[in-house]
């Protein structure tokens, strides 16, 4: 049996020939990984050697065995190497395991199942288009945070349960989420929007057109739930004020009837 007669068994269970070129290329590439040359043709004679046991055998072999099988002759011939081509292995494999997940992930949206994804969210409905198209976005930029901007610890932490990082989705954007106002603290010292500064608000309407304005300017800042935990005491001040104000107003007004004027 030629090379041309042997064919492989990938994962996903299609066949492909037999291709000694990419034994060869793993193999040099893990000598290149671990600072070394090959400079005793390791990978020549392990293609070699697979090649020819191929040819006394009439079933397909899959890719895993063949993998195996020049892990173990390097492991014989250069232990160091032999390492970096086991974590090259090892990272093609999670990899895999990612991108399949994430296909799973998509189709459940597609499908509208009835998982935790399409049901996670209580303030948007997986079942409508627009809440399919964020939840597409979503699902992908928590893979995207996932696999290359949170350290290896805690993405493994996160994908084992063992801790829960909130709105992960958001997390690329770097905004803060779920908050509550100070509105005091803004009314006293005043505030900049994009379109221009603000000042200490002098009247209860003012207070209340600002409460909104804070709302709206924020919503467009940040992400998730917002509250002002004590609405009354801020516009407090601003009842106060407005009721000094409307006071002396009668006050001269009453003054000028009395006095005749």
């Amino acid at each position: 049996m030629g090379q041309e007669s042997i064919y492989i068994l990938k994962r996903d269970g299609s066949q492909q020939p037999y291709d000694g070129e990419k034994i060869r290329s793993a193999v040099d590439k893990a000598f290149r990984a671990a600072g070394l040359i090959d400079e005793e043709g390791y990978a020549l004679r392990i293609e070699s050697l697979i090649q020819t046991e191929l040819c006394h055998r009439n079933s397909q072999v899959a890719v895993e065995e063949i993998q195996d099988r020049v892990e173990a002759e390097l492991m014989n011939l250069a232990p160091q190497v032999a390492k970096k081509y086991i974590i090259y292995r090892e990272w093609r494999t999670v990899q895999r395991e990612k991108r399949t997940t994430l296909k799973r992930t998509m189709d459940g949206i597609v499908s509208i199942e009835k998982n935790d994804i399409n049901l996670g969210n209580a303030n948007m409905s997986a079942y409508t288009p627009s809440g399919q198209m964020m939840t597409f976005a979503s699902e992908v930029t928590k893979d995207y945070a996932m696999k290359y901007l949170l350290s290896a610890p805690f993405a493994r932490a996160h994908a084992a349960g063992d801790i829960h990082i909130h709105d992960l989705d958001y997390y690329p954007t770097k905004t803060a989420t779920c908050v509550q106002y100070d509105l005091a603290d803004l009314f006293e010292r005043g505030f900049h929007t994009k379109n221009g500064s603000i000042r200490t608000p002098q009247n209860i309407q003012s207070y209340a057109t600002l409460a909104t304005i804070v709302f709206q300017t924020n919503q467009n800042e940040e992400h998730g739930g917002q509250a002002i935990p004590a609405f009354d005491f801020f516009m407090a001040p601003g009842v106060r004020k407005t009721f000094i104000r409307q006071l002396a107003d009668r006050l001269l007004y009453a003054h000028s009837l009395l006095s005749g004027r």
